[in-house]
């Protein structure tokens, strides 16, 4: 397992001043009709050597980057792409950028896979994930993700679940920052239990045909036995040539709001949470207009 270089340690700390320093607002509480959705993408190393400014123009405001996977991989890819996002952030193009983690459930699975044996995997692979992206799970950065798609047809909901809620637990009992869930329609209507439902979702539906509407506007995917979405990753067909791909698609999301919408899962700094519903704040302080709903 690796930690951030000097040089990443040294580019989180000019994204913390730029995302401090955010444009001043004033924002009223609760936050009223949000006027566009924001737009953002996803990324690992197999989108290669990215032109993250390309993704910029090309409208994205937003990024959630593969850190790790399982119990021992570290994404190649990570660190360059998050230094990357945080000089850029410094020369006026922000994009707003949090770690996630490809969770592998299936290794918990033993002659006598018992409830302890799969909650103690879960911890192990949340602690490989704060071991190798915790620099990067601190103010100015969006909250960390949890990656679910494996184990669906080996554990059964209740072991799923379990692990999933166990690693988030895990997450943030070291960090202190409570993490999100991606999972796809299928999964969440079909391997979780209800107990996931009050957790911060990225849902991810491909909407073949429209079906569930225009994801830039209105449109809103199904969502199983998971919560309300807060964002979208609606196609896995972004172009090469328009985001800066070497040779590659990128996945493309919406948030379920605007770019507000999107501050509001930046990890604030360390400052008393606002008595009054008038808030002049920075950009980094629009988290308080969320409240964790469990």
């Amino acid at each position: 397992m690796r930690n951030p270089t000097n040089t990443a340690s040294q580019a989180n700390s000019i994204w913390l001043l730029r995302v401090g320093l955010g444009l001043v607002c004033f924002m009223a509480l609760p936050p009223v009709a949000w006027a566009q959705r924001a737009r953002g993408v996803d990324a690992s190393y197999w989108q290669g050597n990215m032109d993250w400014s390309k993704t910029y123009d090309a409208g994205a405001r937003f990024a959630f980057v593969r850190s790790s996977r399982g119990l021992t991989y570290d994404d190649t890819r990570f660190v360059q792409n998050m230094t990357t996002i945080s000089n850029m952030a410094a020369a006026g193009k922000t994009i707003y950028a949090g770690a996630y983690h490809y969770g592998i459930p299936s290794d918990a699975l033993t002659s006598s896979s018992t409830s302890a044996a799969i909650e103690a995997n879960a911890r192990a692979e949340a602690n490989h994930f704060v071991n190798t992206a915790g620099n990067y799970m601190t103010a100015g950065w969006l909250r960390p993700v949890l990656d679910l798609e494996d184990g669906g047809s080996l554990l059964d909901r209740s072991q799923l679940s379990s692990w999933a809620n166990t690693f988030m637990n895990e997450v943030e009992a070291r960090v202190g920052v409570e993490p999100l869930i991606y999972m796809n329609t299928n999964y969440a209507t079909n391997y979780i239990d209800s107990s996931l439902a009050d957790r911060d979702l990225w849902i991810a539906n491909y909407n073949s045909g429209g079906v569930h509407g225009d994801p830039l506007t209105t449109g809103s995917p199904p969502t199983g036995n998971a919560g309300d979405w807060s964002f979208w990753q609606y196609t896995s067909l972004g172009s090469s040539e328009l985001y800066g791909i070497p040779g590659n698609t990128i996945d493309l999301n919406v948030a379920n709001g605007d770019i507000n919408f999107v501050r509001g899962f930046v990890i604030p700094s360390s400052v008393p949470e606002p008595s009054g519903a008038l808030v002049i704040c920075g950009a980094s302080l629009l988290a308080f207009s969320r409240r964790r709903r469990r």
